[in-house]
């Protein structure tokens, strides 16, 4: 009877086309409803930790392109759980926006590690293509998706849901063994226990997230492939809308909301307010901002660079007005003369460096041809005051302990 009466037959018993609007059902209008509330809900606290990343200037541009992406997603979500099975095209548009996501967290997470080990060559021969390759495939799979529909009866038969859940479940599989070769690589280097720990939390905590998600898709879509032509998709939960609203609810959670919430959770915005007013010439601050806490973290310690006193051939200069150039750097320029090489002589114990200093420096104004002339003077400088002084290492303290807190955030 059902095989005569088909069209009649599928539209009555079919489950996978019942929604709040077409063929409604209440199971299937309750499930649609608590699916976009929770979404929206996330996609709440999406709008708000944007709002975070753009307050605090944060650098990494792959944190604004995860969230503004999954931003997207979340409202695709909410119109594929409204409009169900009906609009296969909205479904694979919330898949691909996942896939996307997920392929810009392995680059970030992949090219940080692979410039921490000083192996960049890997991101341009080896991350970049195989990440394009993986989208490439993505978006074809995708798009031969939304060109190929059919009808809700036998929608779930189409190779293409199980192809993209494949592609998602092997990348998984490679970021999370990426993940644990990396963690013990890290184990390795001399880092705080404490930073290395929120590292390896953070990092398991994705990994677990989109295990899970892959694992739920996976099993969905190859359970749904015991559908055929004669039966539809329906038949696989027994033509129970109870049953397939409940397997939907939790398909749904696990595959698109559960690594939402881990990235709203793990991802955290640092702030970037370091200022020229912040930094001290020391010797204690390096060139690419790192700081050396173990000798800042001493009050009252300086860090002075031994400087070489020039001979006595001087260069002539009137013009008490010119620019001040610190000679060291005039002593490493191709323009130094050779009788600049001369050593100052030699620290004893008794020398209050701290107290005292010798401080040379040339008054010099640049010629026509691009050289230098002028004169140097030597001032006996007492340096920084201790109020000063104080102030200058809490200066590097609080670099030490901003550098530190963002490398706890291993993202």
């Amino acid at each position: 009877m059902l095989l005569r009466g088909k069209n009649y037959g599928n539209d009555t018993i079919d489950v996978l086309n019942k929604s709040c609007f077409s063929q409604y059902d209440i199971l299937a209008c309750s499930r649609s409803v608590i699916l976009s509330a929770a979404a929206g809900i996330t996609i709440v606290f999406i709008v708000f930790k944007i709002y975070k990343y753009h307050i605090f200037k944060h650098k990494q541009i792959q944190h604004y392109a995860i969230f503004y992406i999954t931003a997207a997603e979340m409202l695709v979500c909410i119109a594929s759980f409204i409009t169900g099975h009906i609009y296969p095209q909205v479904k694979f548009s919330a898949n691909f926006l996942k896939l996307l996501t997920f392929s810009i967290i392995c680059h970030l997470h992949w090219s940080s590690s692979a410039r921490a080990y000083n192996r960049e060559d890997l991101i341009q021969h080896a991350i970049n293509p195989g990440l394009c390759l993986y989208m490439i495939y993505c978006t074809a799979v995708a798009l031969m998706g939304m060109v190929d529909v059919g009808i809700t009866w036998n929608e779930c038969i189409k190779p293409y849901w199980l192809m993209l859940s494949i592609a998602d479940f092997v990348a998984v599989q490679c970021f999370a063994l990426a993940a644990v070769y990396i963690t013990v690589k890290t184990n390795c280097l001399p880092t705080l226990a404490s930073i290395k720990s929120a590292q390896r939390r953070d990092l398991m905590t994705v990994v677990i997230a989109f295990e899970l998600s892959a694992i739920f898709s996976f099993s969905f879509d190859a359970l749904m492939r015991f559908g055929t032509e004669e039966t539809g998709c329906s038949a696989i939960f027994g033509h129970s809308q109870f049953f397939y609203s409940a397997t939907e609810l939790i398909f749904n959670v696990g595959k698109y909301l559960l690594p939402v919430w881990a990235i709203l959770v793990v991802f955290q915005p640092v702030e970037n307010s370091t200022s020229a007013s912040d930094i001290t010439i020391s010797g204690g601050y390096n060139l690419d901002g790192a700081s050396n806490t173990s000798r800042s973290s001493i009050r009252g310690f300086h860090q002075y660079q031994r400087m070489c006193v020039p001979s006595t051939t001087t260069l002539t200069s009137d013009d008490s007005s010119r620019n001040h150039c610190m000679y060291p750097s005039l002593l490493n320029s191709p323009q130094s003369p050779s009788n600049f090489n001369s050593s100052p002589p030699p620290l004893t114990n008794n020398t209050d460096v701290i107290g005292y200093t010798n401080r040379i420096t040339l008054n010099c104004n640049p010629r026509e041809d691009g050289k230098y002339f002028g004169k140097f003077q030597h001032h006996n400088l007492t340096t920084i005051s201790e109020e000063s002084n104080i102030n200058a290492v809490d200066n590097l303290e609080r670099l030490s302990i901003r550098s530190e807190k963002s490398a706890s955030s291993y993202y």
